[in-house]
């Protein structure tokens, strides 16, 4: 999950591929598929192309992620209030992003585990448990780099602290220090799958993202690549049988456009090692050409989430996270209050996961991760421009929707300007199946229910 600003790229030589294990499917794809594509996503055909299936091949997921205001930690994988025994009623997996409690590096660059009462490990074992007690398999996605490296995590006097920051914007995996960054990891990924047990890992989320926004090839990209691949050798060496693998954020590789393609930024992506690839899309923030405005779900291509299977029909995919807001993003304060970016409605939400569902079934993907099964922040504070003051935020009142947002435009969001922080964690805030209380979204759920009632019949 992640917003990013474009950076310059200096080309440099890249690092040669190697074999990996990929299980081969649809080798039989041809270009003239996408006819086939065009017919099933013509708008008005959506709804009862995707209803008229009597099995499914993909797997459902959400999570259940939220933002809690002014607590020592306000990005959650679930809380009292929103329990993960909720998100199970409506999935067959139970999605965790467990970057905000950070990594230890330190602790795991001498080997693959730690002191059980550290609070890191407290805090994680906890998320275990929590996801064991639902019955539901785990859908384990770690994050690593992005533009910006996953926190640092700490034990202090017995609390959890977690350093953001620490690396900057695009660290240079050659420099000194890097090794132990590497080496913590590798053996934080293969803690990670003895402990929660996955049933898919994403050992590198949105990993494109550092090839796009640093630089392109560089000795440090293959710093990570190795990095990457390490990782994937020892999960596999605990378990055989478990996917790992990358996943794409699809903006990226297209080029900020709806109809791109960066083939060297796949290649050089698909180097990392991968029994198959995952996606990250949120095409909404993609500008139209021509339009002046940003993308809604009826400006999408019918290859957009299948464009990489038309081109490599041999990897198998699946959505590692998608969604769009069901409520319009304003940004800014009460003396520049940028409204409408973008625009949004909850028919929108419905229609783009009717787009997604329709891809999934002629892709065949392996799974859907709708981000997420509750609204991530509050419809008014995704939709208000609140004072700007200073800490101690006096003249927010009582609004503590008003002092996070002052908070996050204060420490900012991966060397983004304060604009840019707020609208990384607005960005997200209304793709729920539910409101951000609980209440659901009937016009989506309801979407969402009927397709998990159709019977699960992998290919």
């Amino acid at each position: 999950m992640a917003l990013t600003e474009l950076r310059p790229r200096t080309p440099v030589p890249a690092i040669k591929a190697r074999g990996r294990r990929v299980r081969q499917r649809h080798s039989s794809f041809l270009p003239g598929a996408l006819l086939t594509l065009c017919a099933i996503l013509m708008s008005s055909t959506i709804s009862s192309t995707v209803s008229a299936q009597s099995t499914r091949p993909f797997l459902m997921a959400t999570t259940a992620a939220q933002f809690l205001p002014l607590t020592p930690m306000p990005y959650r994988n679930s809380h009292p209030g929103f329990p993960m025994s909720e998100v199970a009623q409506d999935v067959d997996m139970i999605t965790l992003w467990p970057e905000y409690l950070g990594i230890p590096y330190d602790i795991f660059a001498q080997g693959p585990s730690i002191d059980p009462t550290h609070p890191w490990a407290v805090a994680m074992q906890q998320l275990a448990d929590d996801i064991a007690a639902t019955g539901k398999d785990v859908f384990l996605q770690l994050g690593f780099i992005r533009t910006g490296t996953v926190g640092w995590a700490y034990d202090v006097n017995g609390e959890l602290q977690v350093v953001e920051g620490w690396a900057g914007v695009c660290y240079d995996f050659t420099s000194p220090g890097a090794a132990e960054v590497g080496d913590g990891f590798v053996n934080y990924a293969v803690w990670m799958a003895q402990t929660f047990q996955p049933r898919f890992l994403v050992n590198f989320i949105e990993a494109n993202l550092y090839y796009h926004d640093c630089g392109g090839p560089s000795a440090s990209w293959n710093e990570i690549v190795a990095i990457q691949r390490r990782a994937y050798d020892a999960v596999k060496l605990v378990d055989p049988n478990l996917p790992v693998f990358p996943s794409i954020k699809l903006a990226s590789l297209y080029g900020q456009t709806l109809d791109g393609f960066q083939e060297d930024a796949y290649q050089a992506t698909v180097q990392m090692h991968h029994d198959m690839l995952g996606m990250s899309s949120y095409p909404y923030g993609i500008t139209v050409p021509g339009a002046g405005r940003l993308a809604t779900p009826y400006d999408l291509p019918p290859d957009y989430l299948v464009r990489i299977k038309l081109r490599h029909p041999e990897e198998t995919l699946g959505i590692t996270e998608t969604g769009w807001n069901a409520n319009t993003i304003n940004i800014g304060d009460t003396d520049l209050c940028i409204q409408n970016f973008p625009y949004s409605e909850p028919s929108w939400s419905r229609d783009f996961m009717q787009f997604v569902f329709a891809s999934a079934y002629f892709g065949e993907f392996a799974f859907v991760n709708w981000w997420s099964n509750r609204d991530f922040i509050d419809a008014d504070a995704q939709s208000t421009c609140f004072v700007r003051d200073g800490i101690p935020y006096a003249q927010c009142g009582s609004d503590p929707w008003c002092a996070v947002m002052n908070y996050i435009k204060d420490v900012t969001f991966e060397g983004g300007t304060p604009l840019f922080s707020e609208l990384v964690q607005k960005a997200f805030g209304s793709m729920g199946l539910k409101e951000y209380d609980g209440t659901e979204r009937s016009i989506v759920i309801d979407t969402w229910r009927a397709q998990r009632a159709v019977p699960y019949a992998p290919q």
